[in-house]
Parts: structure tokens; C-alpha cells; sequence
């Protein structure tokens, strides 16, 4: 999940280009996850020609930097 959220805090990310970043399943599996909380960690808008285009809520942003925090303390 953290790498998923680490590629979105880039910016927005197609799925094509998700699943070519961390492999297909993966990617499913993860924004399956990620959009099914009750705080979505992420969204998107669909973009013609290009489907959807994910990107981070303000609830993902949050998540991330405790993420970053955590990791950070070890």
C-alpha cells in the first residue's frame, strides 16, 4: 500500500502506468483496498483516451506522511 500512495504523491497516475510500476495484480489488489476504506485513500477522473487517472485524497496524504513517520522511527 505505502508504494502505491508513494507513486500517487507524485502526482496523478494512470492505471496503464500504475500496473507497468508495480506489476498488475498488485495494483488491482491495492486500489481495490484503497478506494473500498471508509476514508479513501484515493480517487479519480476519468480521462478520454487515457481511462482512469488516479491521484491521492487529502485522507491518502495523511496516511502517507504517518507512513513516512513510522518508517522514519524505525
Amino acid at each position: 500500500m505505502y508504494l502505491l500512495l508513494l507513486e500517487l504523491d507524485e502526482g496523478e497516475l494512470s492505471s496503464l502506468a500504475l500496473e507497468r510500476r508495480l506489476g498488475i495484480k498488485a495494483v488491482r489488489m491495492l486500489i481495490h483496498e484503497a478506494q473500498n476504506r471508509k476514508d479513501r485513500w484515493i480517487t479519480y477522473r476519468e480521462e478520454p483516451g487515457s481511462g482512469k487517472m488516479w491521484r491521492l485524497t487529502q485522507e491518502g496524504r495523511g496516511v502517507l506522511n504517518r507512513m513516512r513517520n513510522q518508517i522514519g522511527e524505525i
